[in-house]
């Protein structure tokens, strides 16, 4: 909620990483999360300048997705392997675009990409998403990897695809696996806070009894 340049505590800091982010972006270096930001920062401001290089990114961004090969990525091909990170903050940069109204060529095709890249990636008969290799997940996928199917459920929650059957199966999994939240080391996450934050995404977005149950956790917790 942290504005660019207000006389709020982060003011100054905001604008000055919101200042950076437009300069990669017209130069074209701007990495998904970056995108991301810029989109939400003119979501919130509407400030003309940051559409001019938001809307260049985006369309950068749909551009390339719109050509995009699945595959292991192997040397010479024209192959890109389905990363769930950078893949999520494309999706999360789209959605932005989209609440904002911009009109990107290329927008439905590059989510339905997506979408196809998250599958991939996605075991539909088990439930879980991988990033460590090409393809959906085993059942011996490391426990330290079960904040990969965190991402994978926030991206599908944000393509449309909230009622496909791997989302239910992914959840029951992370029921019965994934920690509560905590502020130290878990077994489970070598990042805690980057976990609970994919969580409260995940569970904020699917409501119901999950959230009310995650979310007086995180209170105990965090105040």
């Amino acid at each position: 909620g942290e504005k660019p340049g207000s006389q709020s505590e982060f003011g100054k800091v905001v604008q000055n990483g919101l200042e950076y982010l437009m300069k990669k972006a017209r130069a074209g270096r701007a990495d998904a999360a970056g995108v991301h930001a810029l989109a939400e920062a003119y979501g919130m401001t509407r400030n003309p300048n940051i559409r001019s290089d938001v809307e260049h990114a985006l369309n950068l961004m749909a551009d390339r997705l719109a050509e995009t090969v699945w595959g292991p990525g192997r040397e010479g091909t024209k192959e890109r392997r389905p990363r769930l990170l950078p893949m999520t903050f494309e999706t999360m940069a789209l959605r932005s675009a989209k609440l904002s109204h911009f009109k990107l060529k290329n927008m439905d095709r590059a989510l339905m990409k997506l979408k196809e890249g998250f599958l991939i990636q996605g075991n539909a008969r088990l439930g879980g998403f991988s990033n460590d290799n090409y393809g959906p997940p085993n059942v011996n996928y490391r426990r330290t990897g079960i904040w990969h199917s965190m991402v994978g459920v926030v991206a599908m929650q944000y393509l449309g695809a909230v009622t496909h059957p791997i989302i239910e199966k992914t959840l029951k999994i992370l029921d019965d696996d994934w920690e509560p939240p905590t502020l130290g080391s878990t077994d489970i996450a070598c990042c805690p806070v980057r976990g609970n934050y994919w969580a409260t995404m995940v569970f904020f977005n699917q409501g119901g009894k999950r959230w009310l149950v995650w979310n007086a956790q995180m209170k105990r917790v965090y105040v």
